[in-house]
């Protein structure tokens, strides 16, 4: 794997994340989010959203990375393995949390499953530009 097609791809598949977290993490859900005000930061508790978006940025690049190394170090052969191993990723680690959240936080199911379904995005997005990068 040449480092130069990794960071290429690293950039693309993390362009459109950053795309997908918008639309299913965002502003679409605003309405919902308003729901339960209590178990959101606030600006008068000193929170500031810059630094927290750029920590969802960054841990969304480590998502796409881990992704492409998995993906290179399976030596995965078609897209076909690669979606089932995004499947299987998400099924074991988001799902659960997500939904374990609903439970028992005042995190509104609809939130849990647009999250749900934008982390399957995500995770897709970051295995097509792994299987682009083995092509």
């Amino acid at each position: 794997m040449h480092w130069s097609h990794f960071l290429l791809a690293l950039l693309a598949s993390e362009f459109i994340v950053s795309m997908t977290d918008w639309f299913f993490m965002g502003d679409i859900w605003m309405r919902i989010y308003r729901a339960e005000p209590a178990i959101w930061r606030h600006s008068s508790e000193g929170f500031r959203e810059g630094p927290a978006i750029g920590g969802s940025i960054a841990l969304s690049t480590l998502t796409c990375a881990g992704m492409l190394l998995l993906s290179h170090t399976m030596h995965a052969p078609s897209f076909y393995i690669l979606a089932r191993l995004t499947c299987a990723v998400w099924i074991i680690t988001i799902v659960p949390l997500l939904f374990t959240q609903t439970l028992y936080m005042k995190f509104h199911p609809l939130l849990a499953a647009s999250h749900a379904t934008g982390w399957l995005v995500k995770l897709f997005v970051a295995a097509t530009a792994a299987w682009f990068l083995h092509v």
